[in-house]
């Protein structure tokens, strides 16, 4: 197994599980909103293919947050000791 292959399936596994984690954890958040009401109004091919359009959306949240300080609309965020 070369590695791309490895790194390609555990990056698309990872973020599909980072975006239902998202969904569960974050309810009020502009990303959740939207995934709520324009993707599971659909039929369920359509919610495979929002579950990876979120993770793509919340990606880009993550990294605007890390590097320019803006945290995603309606996230709640709690903090850490950092032991």
């Amino acid at each position: 197994m070369r590695f791309e292959d490895g790194s390609q399936a555990f990056g698309t596994d990872g973020m599909a599980s980072m975006a239902w984690r998202w969904l569960r954890y974050q309810p009020d958040s502009a990303l959740t909103r939207w995934y709520l009401n324009d993707v599971c109004a659909r039929d369920g091919r359509s919610r495979k293919r929002g579950i990876v359009a979120l993770a793509r959306k919340l990606l880009i949240a993550l990294w605007r947050c890390a590097t320019l300080r803006i945290i995603p609309t309606g996230a709640m965020l709690s903090a850490t000791s950092g032991d």
